[in-house]
């Protein structure tokens, strides 16, 4: 095997990874099918643009055939930098990709202060610390930006 991705389809189950560190019993209340997305597991001499367009093609297909409506999923960041994790949304929310719709993380996984945090970071990013924060994205993360997902919650630690 070459690579997986961990599925979790709402007609199948009611455990989601995601409901372990957002509130998003509103999101698992709704009647659409839902389909939660995580761990995707490349062995890395595999990690290749084709390897990983093959596994958004099973992807897309997994979708079509249970009928999604709604694709959902946590992404990983490696930053314990409080002053960067604010940077990084920040970028979010001048790129417009936050959601309209925002989780809260549950009791225990919040940042403290974010929003302090957040206020010291410029309103406004210059293009080139955009362009530095991108690159800095893990490539599953720009891989989802691209391909038009939303950011639907602030940070959790």
């Amino acid at each position: 095997m070459v690579g997986t991705y961990r599925l979790m389809f709402s007609k199948s189950s009611d455990v989601f990874e995601t409901s372990r560190e957002f509130k998003i019993a509103e999101l698992l209340q709704s009647p659409s099918r839902k389909l939660e997305i995580g761990c995707a597991c490349i062995d890395r001499p595999y990690r290749t643009g084709p390897v990983i367009a093959l596994l958004w093609r099973g992807l897309a297909e997994y979708m079509r055939r249970t009928r999604t409506d709604l694709v959902f999923g946590a992404t990983s960041f490696f930053q314990t930098d409080l002053s960067e994790i604010a940077l990084v949304y920040r970028y979010f929310q001048q790129k417009g990709t936050l959601s309209e719709k925002s989780f809260s993380p549950q009791d225990g996984y919040e940042i403290a202060n974010f929003e302090a945090q957040l206020q010291k970071v410029p309103a406004v990013l210059s293009p080139e610390v955009c362009r530095k924060v991108l690159m800095n994205l893990p490539a599953l993360c720009r891989t989802y930006l691209k391909a038009g997902a939303k950011i639907a919650a602030t940070p959790a630690f």
